[in-house]
């Protein structure tokens, strides 16, 4: 598995707020909160935008996440390394004599994070079986199966499984195990006598494990 960082923006919004004499008006920058690998380790995340303080008379200020401000202003805050989905935002006038509207524009939240990528589960193809009943009588008494498999498998296993039981990887009788090589064919013999559950039906599967660890079930 390889550690990868990457860094996703989401674009947000906000309705502008009227400012009107010394009265503090509330609203809101927001953005839908991003979907993030299950293993992800955010490093920082970060909101930038436009703010346009448009003042029809007198003046006014405002803040965004707690820092104020008092003209027009590209922003650019450290909002930490946890994730939200808003900041708040106020605005009022100097004095009794103000009157405006505060916007803002390319709001944008972005978000750093590194991760273990994960590698592909292996993809085992079965390519021939010989027979699909096996009995104690010679000559009938085991099935041949053929597979190969997209990556090479550090480890293999091949398992027998009764009615009512899941076919995992570790779970039920083990028939076969090995490695396998890329390009190589593998082979698993089932014999009568390996089968200890008496006359029934077995489903027999085969599971791969690859070097990143990761099992074709997965």
């Amino acid at each position: 598995m390889a550690t990868k960082q990457e860094t996703i923006t989401i674009n947000g919004s906000m309705a502008d707020i009227s400012i009107a004499r010394k009265t503090s008006k509330s609203g809101s920058m927001s953005w839908t909160i991003p979907t993030l690998p299950d293993n992800a380790v955010i490093i920082s995340t970060k909101l930038t935008a436009q703010c346009t303080l448009n003042m029809t008379l007198g003046s006014g200020t405002y803040t965004v996440n707690g820092i104020s401000y008092s003209s027009s202003s590209s922003i650019s805050i450290d909002l930490g390394t946890s994730l939200v989905s808003s900041v708040a935002v106020t605005a009022k006038g100097a004095n009794i004599f103000s009157y405006g509207t505060l916007s803002a524009s390319n709001i944008v939240y972005s978000v750093t994070y590194q991760y273990e990528e994960k590698a592909d589960p292996p993809i085992i193809t079965i390519q021939s079986q010989d027979r699909s009943k096996i009995s104690s009588v010679s000559g009938y008494d085991r099935c041949t199966v053929a597979f190969t498999a997209d990556q090479a498998l550090s480890y293999w296993e091949a398992r027998a499984t009764i009615q009512g039981v899941t076919p995992t990887h570790g779970v039920g009788l083990l028939v076969e195990s090995g490695t396998l090589n890329s390009g190589e064919t593998g082979y698993v013999y089932v014999d009568d006598d390996e089968l200890t559950n008496g006359d029934i039906e077995y489903t027999v599967s085969i599971f791969g494990q690859n070097a990143d660890g990761v099992w074709s079930d997965e």
